[in-house]
């Protein structure tokens, strides 16, 4: 019986490692903030912010029109 439960403890650990690895995003917390070097030159943060306020945008219309 207790080398039952050695083994529960044992997966316990490691599904809490596992969980807690993953949520801290491998040294980053995911969705969290980080800062980016040259915002104005870098296309990629460019584009992707373009995007956004195009979709913020088409949501606003399409709420606007249907009376929201």
């Amino acid at each position: 019986m207790a080398k039952n439960s050695s083994w529960a403890v044992l997966l316990i650990l490691v599904v809490v490692l596992v969980v807690s690895t993953a949520m801290r995003g491998y040294g980053g917390m995911v969705g969290g903030r980080t800062k980016v070097k040259d915002v104005k030159s870098n296309k990629e943060v460019q584009e992707i912010g373009r995007y956004s306020v195009e979709q913020y945008n088409l949501q606003q219309k399409k709420s606007h029109l249907n009376g929201g």
